[in-house]
């Protein structure tokens, strides 16, 4: 899972308008590992939270403050996705103020 964070650091660095102005299909490349990497996020958060439990539990899953954390990184990198899905299927323009969304 380090592993899967430090190339998604790599991706939200190459997730610029230069780089895709410079390689068109570097989008499809960024999008497609993002979407590897937020399925295996999701998939360990789930799998602890069937562990831990979510509420009840010796150590619940929302109580723990690292899993609450990992649990907001997760549903950032689902907005990232998503909005990449709507800037390439030109729902939303490419780069917008909605972009913001991936700063965090």
């Amino acid at each position: 899972m380090r592993s899967c964070a430090f190339v998604s650091l790599i991706m939200v660095c190459l997730n610029t308008p230069k780089t895709f102005e410079r390689h068109p299909n570097a989008q499809y490349f960024v999008f497609s590992v993002d979407l590897i990497i937020t399925v295996m996020f999701t998939a360990e958060m789930i799998a602890k939270m069937h562990i831990r439990g979510i509420l009840k539990g010796e150590v619940p899953y929302l109580k723990d403050h690292w899993c609450q954390f990992d649990a907001a990184m997760v549903f950032l990198h689902w907005v990232s996705v998503i909005l990449m899905v709507f800037e390439m299927s030109a729902i939303v323009p490419r780069f917008s103020y909605l972009s913001i969304l991936r700063a965090p």
